[in-house]
């Protein structure tokens, strides 16, 4: 299980400017308190992947938090290797707490290199695994896309349509991205929430 992204877009170098200017969540059923402090992971984040960047003379590193939504203060961080891209095996506690932990009682953040939104491989893995309530990706531009399981969402069906799209779209340059696209823009066919945004989400 990994969460690599399809480069084709230039990775950029993060900025101090762009950890401070990424944006509060506004999500339904969350508190005021709650949204701050999904802001303040998702800049957590950022700087753990400029760090790691800085180590390994790369902009393309990749860092990952499994945050328990019933206790905020718990919290893994599963970073890249040296092939960039993370891997949930990189932290064996972050697995198993993925495997164990209850239906939608977790929240996955990630950032992406080059400021894309989801890859096909975020999806699945999101929608494959119960415990996982919200996915998000954060830009290294300090951008935040985010997909959340609503009450009708249904994993046959969603994983259904995303090959469906994946068929429409091969032959195509791109063809993943274009799927994926087609996907997050009728998301709620699905029982899924989309958000994206640079200010307010």
């Amino acid at each position: 299980m990994d969460l690599s992204q399809k480069r084709h877009d230039r990775p950029i170098a993060i900025e101090n400017i762009a950890i401070e200017k990424v944006p509060c969540t506004r999500l339904q059923g969350f508190s005021e308190t709650q949204n701050k402090i999904i802001q303040q992971r998702h800049r957590e984040l950022l700087k753990e992947a400029q760090k790691l960047c800085e180590e390994n003379q790369s902009n393309q590193m990749e860092v990952a938090f499994l945050i328990d939504l019933h206790d905020w203060d718990n919290y893994w961080i599963i970073k890249g290797t040296e092939e960039r891209i993370v891997k949930m095996g990189n932290n064996p506690q972050a697995l198993q707490a993925m495997d164990i932990y209850p239906k939608n009682s977790l929240l996955l953040m990630h950032n992406h290199p080059s400021t894309g939104t989801f890859s096909g491989e975020d999806f699945k893995t999101f929608c494959n695994t119960d415990s996982l309530y919200i996915v998000t990706v954060v830009g290294n531009d300090g951008s935040v896309y985010l997909l959340i399981k609503d009450k009708e969402f249904d994993i046959a069906n969603a994983l259904e349509f995303y090959g469906d799209l994946t068929q429409k779209y091969i032959g195509k340059r791109n063809n993943a991205t274009l799927a994926m696209r087609e996907l997050l823009r009728n998301a709620d066919k699905v029982g899924l929430i989309y958000k994206k945004g640079r200010k307010k989400l």
